[in-house]
């Protein structure tokens, strides 16, 4: 296995951080170039026989002091000058960025295929793979890949080859949803035989060889056509009617993106359905794992006449759809989503999206799973083991009808509303399937698209792709699971809780507090960093963990802050002291007992509807208003978001910090957060009866003195920014109480 970097970046910024961690966890190599050409790039084409004359100065003009820009022209001229790439042209764009964030779409070298593309269609459409190129011999060629541009990735689904080039040294890399191969670098300069016979075997592989999926094929013009004018058509009847409109309708009609077919494979009826779909509006920014997508899609189906010429049927559009992309992960407990939808609907849950079909890819009859697991099973004792097991995906696609992100919001009482029906799908759920969510975020609850301006949307609660269907006699454990914002205190203050209904319940609250602070007035200070606060707290034996929530307690229990919508304001203080003062986690038995979870689902419904049934004057001000906290926005990412954690990769990555400037999360030398049996016993007590007296001593003294858990961490950050370097390293002093 390669080593990895002598020092990570430790900014627990999760693009950073768990990207960084999952490349280096799923790394294979160094395989020979040799090898890695006859297990890639293997043909049964007949023109791959023949051999190629090969000049020993094909790049004789690149040296140890050319530029990147001098590499990158050479290279160009190399490969097109002496035909190395048949039907290929390997082209330098420079002007290719992206005007809304600046950035270049793709590396300025990349691979171009020469055949005949649709009239009038991207040039995406043409892309084969990139180069990525370093003029520095000394470069990390694995820095970049970090940040290198996504989207020469997002339609090559089966698996992707990247050349990484730095100064007279070249890589082969191989990557898919599962895992990266890389091969041993090699002096193409003083070699070029192998870069050469890359180029050439690359030419006689068929689409589906190249990593494409050929359940993907580029859209005609009228098809194109007919999804723009779709499009535009919602947009300006939203307009024309005063209707809400769907932000990810602008993403779909961008001009420079490539526009596609997509097969959809219905497991009810075994036929697919096509969609034409083009810029994702949602999506994951990591290549491996899930690597969600959302689109916005047009349905197509097919006229049939009673004439058996070809020209009889011709394909007319159905409506607007949302389509998701994603890869499942195999042999975890995580279900199918299609056939979890299939079940809500059979047990008539109300407050979910319609569901009108998926299933796993097809590709010849068989499921499409990524390959780079077998692969390495097949060749482990040469090719080494990563640093953890890989996983095998499986590529699964559905379709629902077309709903709203949560931040599309008119006022205050329709986020109630909406929220108050993803509690009554979530409790619905769980009553009759005993099916926890586990990813209750502003991003999976949604509103449903309604003809009437004037209606009060109501709420849908989203995907179910990680739920988990509670067992009698459960043998695994439920692992934490979902988006770290809106994790509840047990979840967060201890990471060895399984996840269990009430947390999903309390996650709704936390849902209701950070759409409040973002998008509706109200005075005072609001702590919006506490949905992100996280602090490593060390282990005796075993990495350090995660955790937070004292923030949020502290908000729990003394508020600084006042909604000026009356009926929300009430709404939030009656569940805040729910969370406090009912305490609903002294129920030992609560998912065993029937009663008590019916009595306390009853009671948080009971808030919501009390609410909603006040009259007009008590929801002014509960009009929305711009993004109060921008920087502090959950963007609309269907798979992981800045917030969210996966528990393995972040406990990876705070086992090798050792020696890292700059963290942005303090490190413990003391307990900072106390076991949540504390923190309840503390609210417990504040939430004792006690006489005016009492009152008013107990609430001077909680003015100047803060919880013991604020002190403590109060503390560690003073001796954090008092340090020569910002930064406190863990020593052999370091003790837990």
């Amino acid at each position: 296995m390669l080593p990895p970097s002598s020092s990570i970046d430790l900014e627990l910024h999760h693009e950073l951080t768990t990207m960084h961690v999952k490349f280096l966890d799923a790394i294979i190599g160094p395989v020979s170039t040799t090898e890695f050409i006859q297990v890639f790039l293997h043909s049964s084409s007949s023109g791959l026989q023949r051999q190629q004359r090969i000049s020993p100065h094909t790049f004789s003009r690149i040296s140890a002091q050319s530029t990147c820009l001098e590499i990158e022209i050479e290279l160009a001229r190399a490969v097109n000058d002496h035909c190395l790439c048949p039907n290929y042209v390997l082209e330098r764009r420079p002007d290719r960025i992206d005007h809304q964030t600046g950035q270049e779409n793709w590396p300025p070298l990349s691979l171009f295929s020469l055949e005949s593309a649709p009239e009038g269609s991207s040039d995406w459409v043409s892309l084969e793979f990139f180069v990525d190129v370093h003029g520095s011999e000394n470069a990390d060629p694995f820095r970049r890949m970090f940040h290198a541009p996504r989207r020469a990735l997002r339609s090559i689904d089966d698996g992707a080859l990247v050349l990484f080039v730095f100064g007279r040294y070249v890589r082969f890399l191989r990557v898919d949803r599962s895992g990266l191969i890389v091969s041993e670098a090699m002096n193409y300069v003083e070699n070029p035989r192998v870069l050469v016979e890359f180029f050439r075997r690359y030419s006689f592989l068929s689409r589906a060889e190249r990593g494409f999926d050929p359940t993907v094929i580029p859209a005609s013009l009228i098809e194109r056509r007919l999804l723009t004018n779709a499009v535009s058509r919602h947009l300006r009847t939203a307009k024309e009617s005063s209707l809400r409109a769907h932000p990810g309708m602008l993403a779909t009609l961008a001009k420079d993106y490539p526009t596609w077919k997509v097969a959809v494979n219905d497991t009810c009826s075994g036929k697919p359905t096509y969609y034409i779909i083009r810029k994702p509006c949602a999506e994951s920014p990591h290549p491996l794992g899930r690597a969600t997508r959302g689109f916005i899609a047009l349905k197509m189906t097919e006229n049939k006449s009673t004439s058996s010429t070809p020209a009889s049927k011709s394909a007319h559009t159905g409506k607007l759809v949302f389509l998701k992309d994603h890869w499942r992960k195999d042999g975890s407990n995580l279900p199918i989503e299609s056939d979890v939808h299939a079940e809500l609907e059979q047990h008539g849950i109300p407050h979910i999206p319609t569901f009108l079909g998926g299933g796993d890819v097809l590709v010849d009859k068989l499921v499409q799973k990524t390959e780079t697991p077998r692969l390495l099973a097949k060749n482990a004792d040469k090719w080494g083991k990563p640093r953890k097991p890989l996983s095998t995906y499986t590529h699964h696609r559905l379709v629902q009808e077309l709903a709203f992100p949560l931040d599309t919001i008119r006022n205050a009482k329709e986020l109630v509303q909406a929220i108050r029906d993803a509690m009554d799908a979530l409790i619905e759920t769980y009553a009759k399937t005993r099916r926890l969510h586990r990813d209750i975020s502003t991003n999976n609850i949604l509103l449903a698209s309604s003809d009437n301006h004037d209606a009060i949307a109501r709420g849908l609660l989203n995907d179910w792709d990680v739920s988990y269907k509670v067992q009698a006699n459960p043998t695994n454990r439920v692992q934490r699971a979902g988006t770290w914002r809106f994790f509840s205190l047990e979840v967060l203050m201890d990471d060895s809780q399984p996840h269990k209904f009430i947390h999903d319940l309390e996650a709704l609250f936390w849902v209701l507090l950070y759409m409040s602070a973002h998008y509706l007035k109200h005075d005072g200070w609001f702590n919006i960093e506490m949905f992100d606060e996280k602090v490593i707290r060390p282990q005796p034996h075993g990495p350090p963990t995660v955790c937070g929530g004292s923030e949020k307690f502290g908000f729990l229990l003394h508020p600084k802050v006042t909604f000026r919508c009356p009926a929300l304001n009430d709404l939030i203080s009656d569940l805040r002291q729910f969370w406090v003062r009912g305490n609903p986690y002294k129920l030992g038995g609560f998912l065993d007992g029937r009663s008590k979870l019916q009595k306390t689902c009853k009671k948080l419904l009971g808030f919501f509807d009390k609410a909603l049934r006040r009259g007009p004057e008590d929801w002014k001000d509960g009009e929305v208003v711009e993004d109060q906290y921008p920087g502090n926005r959950m963007p609309r990412d269907t798979d992981a978001t800045p917030s969210s954690v996966d528990s393995d990769s972040m406990s990876s990555a705070l086992a090798d910090i050792k020696g890292c400037s700059n963290p942005s999360v303090p490190v413990e030398d003391e307990i900072v957060t106390s076991d949540f049996a504390s923190f309840m016993s503390a609210a417990e007590d504040v939430s004792q009866p006690r006489s005016a007296r009492a009152r008013k001593r107990s609430r001077d003294e909680l003015s100047t003195n803060e919880t013991l858990a604020t002190q403590k961490r109060r503390k560690v950050e003073r001796k954090a920014e008092g340090s020569q370097n910002g930064n406190l390293r863990r020593s052999g002093r370091l003790h837990n109480k």
